[in-house]
């Protein structure tokens, strides 16, 4: 389950504000944070939805986006309750959405829900949060990962060991290698934070979207997720995904990854 991150749907609300507005008229706003509203209303109308899926910023599963719709909708209830509302009119409508994930997503079920909900209704109090993206290290111009934001990002979580030659070096080694490296870098003395990089790609795909995973503090979230939109839009017409926050090391849940020669730098 992957949620857009704040800036990424920041940079999406300038290009369409205005329709998010006009559509906004049909709902009700009880909160006291209208931005939480905006994001909630861009995943739940069907026409702001769909015309920003139509120009390719949110390439994402329906699974996808209902995960995004509750998640949404959870953080606007919060938001609810901060002003001193009552969200008892807002039950059915989040049922809905929880009936709607059951029908849309494969192998859900109540074990994967409540930690959901925890995690939406107490974000703004997360000791930590995940970012999840692709990067396509293997363009037209070459192989690499470097960039300006990826080295602002080690440097700002202080990673350790990080080197781009060795990490582009292993990328062109990897293609179609399944037992390719997964690569973490920590910070010496924060354990938890830490950058994940699956340096295996398939040789068929047009685009080599290299998996990265960012864990940091909290309180580097703001810079890390602006860093990350700036790294996404040179290359999102090229790309599709989105820049996620994620609430699992899918490296360590995914069976996609199970053959990987895990290494800690």
């Amino acid at each position: 389950m992957k949620i857009v991150s704040e800036k990424q749907l920041t940079l999406i609300r300038t290009e369409y504000q205005h329709l998010i507005d006009k559509q906004s008229n049909n709902y009700f706003f009880e909160g006291v944070n209208k931005s939480i509203f905006d994001n909630l209303v861009l995943f739940t109308d069907d026409i702001v939805y769909n015309k920003i899926r139509d120009n390719h910023y949110l390439a994402m599963t329906n699974c996808q986006r209902t995960w995004n719709k509750y998640f949404w909708y959870l953080r606007y209830q919060t938001d609810i309750l901060k002003n001193g509302g009552n969200i008892e009119n807002h039950q059915q409508p989040i049922s809905k959405i929880l009936e709607e994930l059951y029908q849309t997503c494969d192998n859900i079920d109540d074990s994967s829900i409540e930690p959901f909900v925890n995690f939406a209704s107490k974000f703004d109090q997360q000791e930590y949060v995940t970012f999840d993206y692709f990067h396509p290290a293997i363009t037209e111009t070459g192989v690499s990962l470097l960039s300006k934001e990826l080295n602002e990002i080690i440097k700002l979580l202080q990673i350790e060991n990080f080197n781009f030659e060795e990490i582009d070096a292993l990328i062109v080694k990897n293609i179609d290698d399944k037992k390719a490296e997964l690569l973490t870098f920590k910070n010496h003395t924060d354990k938890h934070s830490f950058i994940k990089i699956d340096t295996f790609t398939a040789g068929e795909d047009q685009i080599h979207p290299i998996a990265i995973l960012i864990r940091c503090k909290t309180e580097y979230k703001e810079q890390v997720d602006d860093l990350l939109v700036s790294w996404w839009s040179k290359f999102w017409k090229k790309l599709g995904p989105f820049v996620a926050i994620t609430t699992v090391d899918k490296f360590e849940t995914n069976a996609f990854y199970t053959e990987r020669k895990r290494i800690n730098k």
